[in-house]
């Protein structure tokens, strides 16, 4: 497969009022992404930006850092760089004074393993486009020489093949429609003959018919292959636009091949690097400051906090987030259950039966689902004693007495109403006065 990918397209060419992309007739599709996420890479290539800082191009398109990139009409300069093991690099971008480049546009990278083979993607890029028609002897357009560049266009095309680390879609033809005919019948000894006559495939003929069939020329490298998620409805970019089977034309009769670095490949290594450059802020914080030791049937493991994340600061504008939350610290234990929310978490205390009291440190981790980004911070929690009402560390019979105190309406001071509150019900009740008494004689809930 390799021996046609011949012609590179990130060939140096000069920029002029020109449209992007080969197709048979100057027509934007009706349905892509916005204009402001391709881009162009220095003066003469394509990128494509897939975060609010990040853009992706083919490292055999040179540059690093320093080299200047146009996205929606602004300029911004790459400062950092980051190389994959395939003709696909990441870089950061920022204003030239050096703020934020803050991107409003821009795409995720697909992960999807599923073979693409058959998939109708939207591809652009700042390349040369038609140019002259090539004319066969009969009069019929087969092709088209690469004319400027310097201008975004956007075309479609279906993928046809997979090559290993590559995408492939070839430049189909217009679509063959009755041309105007006429019909004439010889006789000759051996009998009649029908023979039809058909107009010559003109460059006219072939506009009026063009699907919007797009090729890939020189400068389009960098490039991306677009598609819509199908379950989210969101625009990815499945492809990096990278190499055509021929220079300095575009065939369709017979088609021309191009290529593209699937996306799959380094989705996750550039999330990754993307999400540890762009830190989001987070805070937790439980709604109560401790919780009992639980026991399977005595607390139903009722004794719980309620942990509250949110993400007060989040450069990248994601609307979703994953989140980890795991005990890292503290001589207590905790059980940490998720809800449907990832920003809502149910803190339990352990099991009394494996002397689950102490202090305890909740490590929380957020990581952006749309355009990257991550945060982390910490939460305390304290795990008492099943029975430890005065808080001094311990069950002891002042213990006892502060709860029958409370039973009788006393409650003393500086006690907690939920210290009172044993099986975790609700309430104080007499059935908490037995756990306590039965704890004090060396009987622990079960």
């Amino acid at each position: 497969m390799l021996k046609y990918m011949a012609a590179v397209l990130g060939v140096a060419i000069a920029a002029t009022q020109a449209w992007g992309v080969v197709l048979h007739v100057d027509a934007t599709p009706s349905d892509k992404p916005a204009d402001a996420v391709v881009g162009r890479w220095g003066s003469a290539t394509t990128c494509v930006a897939v975060g609010p800082e990040w853009v992706v191009a083919a490292t055999h398109q040179g540059g690093g850092a320093g080299t200047p990139v146009t996205l929606g009409g602004a300029t911004y300069v790459v400062t950092e760089v980051h190389d994959s093991g395939y003709d696909f690099r990441l870089a950061r971008v920022a204003r030239p004074d050096g703020s934020r480049a803050a991107l409003a546009d821009y795409v995720a990278l697909s992960h999807d393993p599923v073979s693409l083979v058959g998939r109708k993607v939207v591809v652009a890029g700042y390349g040369r486009s038609r140019g002259a028609p090539l004319v066969g002897s009969d009069g019929t357009v087969y092709g088209y020489l690469w004319g400027t560049a310097g201008v975004l266009r956007w075309g479609t095309n279906t993928v046809d093949a997979v090559y290993g680390n590559f995408l492939s879609a070839d430049f189909d033809p217009p679509p063959v429609k009755p041309l105007s005919t006429t019909t004439t019948t010889t006789t000759d000894s051996i009998g009649s003959t029908t023979r039809i006559v058909g107009t010559p495939r003109t460059l006219k003929t072939l506009e009026a018919e063009s699907d919007g069939e797009a090729a890939l020329a020189s400068g389009d490298s960098g490039g991306g292959w677009f598609a819509r998620h199908p379950e989210t409805g969101r625009w990815e970019m499945v492809g990096l636009s990278v190499s055509v089977s021929r220079d300095g034309a575009s065939w369709f009769n017979p088609p021309d091949c191009m290529y593209a670095v699937r996306s799959s490949l380094c989705a996750a290594w550039a999330e990754a690097i993307m999400a540890a450059a762009t830190p989001l802020t987070v805070t937790a914080a439980t709604d109560v400051g401790w919780i009992y030791e639980n026991a399977p049937l005595t607390t139903l493991n009722r004794h719980d906090a309620v942990l509250v994340l949110s993400v007060t600061d989040d450069p990248c504008g994601n609307d979703a987030y994953d989140v980890t939350v795991e005990q890292t610290g503290g001589s207590g234990l905790v059980v940490v259950e998720p809800t449907e929310d990832p920003m809502v978490w149910m803190v339990r205390g352990g099991p009394v039966a494996s002397a689950a009291a102490g202090d305890v440190v909740l490590t929380i981790g957020v990581r952006g689902l749309d355009a990257g980004g991550q945060g982390q911070t910490a939460c305390p929690l304290t795990v008492r004693r099943l029975g430890d009402v005065d808080n001094n560390g311990g069950v002891e019979p002042t213990d006892l007495s502060a709860l029958i105190n409370c039973l009788n309406g006393c409650r003393p001071e500086g006690c907690d109403p939920r210290a009172f509150d044993l099986d975790g019900n609700g309430g104080a009740e007499p059935t908490d006065a037995v756990i306590l008494i039965n704890i004090l004689n060396g009987i622990m809930p079960t």
